[in-house]
């Protein structure tokens, strides 16, 4: 399976549906993280390796460029010598003038060459992000799978209630129930909270009311502050 299709079914993994096909919901999240971990590595290794190969273009770069310098310095000292010097001046410009064009490809390639490592570094923070958000989804995954696997159970006792001898079971069924019932508006408001400020509804101030005695002092000293 995919990388990318491994982190669509972190995040949009059905519980009841990982069930029906026979699989541990839980070895499947953990594996996922697995994978995602080996990925991510996987392209820290091809990022590392793309660095060393921008280091080496701009190395060549400085190496043509220096070696331009020094034909161009050459051919200052050889016309500083005398006409008698000139071919071999033009010669070392001639020289200094395949260094540049050298250098300047070295450059383009490098500045390609580094657009390509900032890009993988995004890839990279990118994935770092998802695994961290995969963690927490399988956090309150794995709540919600703990909530799944009891309600199954007590439908299983519900199932045969009618074969126990006593009404004390029913009773240890109830208080159960209502546990399981807890846990699960926990993990619900747990999920409400986990997808940010926006997903929990503000308190309107209209939504507030207020006793007669407090009204009745708000507009005694409302009056007092008006006197004043």
């Amino acid at each position: 399976m995919g990388f990318w299709e491994r982190i669509r079914r972190v995040f949009a993994a059905n519980i009841n549906s990982l069930l029906d096909k026979a699989e541990d919901p839980e070895l499947v999240l953990k594996q996922t993280i697995e994978d995602m971990r080996e990925d991510f590595n996987r392209t820290k290794g091809y990022v590392a390796e793309a660095m060393v190969q921008l280091k080496r273009l701009e190395k060549d770069a400085e190496k043509h460029e220096k070696l331009s310098s020094g034909y161009l310095g050459k051919a200052k000292q050889l016309l500083a010598g005398g006409d008698a010097n000139e071919f071999i001046a033009k010669e070392a410009l001639q020289r200094k003038k395949e260094e540049d064009q050298i250098a300047v490809q070295y450059r383009a390639s490098a500045d390609r060459q580094r657009q390509s490592v900032e890009q993988l570094k995004a890839n990279l923070r990118g994935m770092e992000r998802k695994i961290a958000e995969a963690e927490r989804r399988k956090s309150l995954l794995t709540a919600e799978l703990r909530v799944a696997e009891t309600r199954q159970r007590i439908a299983d006792i519900t199932s045969t209630a009618h074969q126990l001898p006593s009404s004390e079971p029913y009773e240890a069924f109830r208080r159960v129930s209502e546990k399981i019932e807890d846990m699960s508006l926990r993990a619900e408001v747990a999920h409400e909270l986990s997808a940010g400020p926006s997903a929990v509804t503000p308190l309107l101030i209209e939504d507030v009311s207020f006793g007669s005695d407090v009204e009745s002092e708000y507009e005694k000293l409302k009056a007092e502050l008006a006197k004043k």
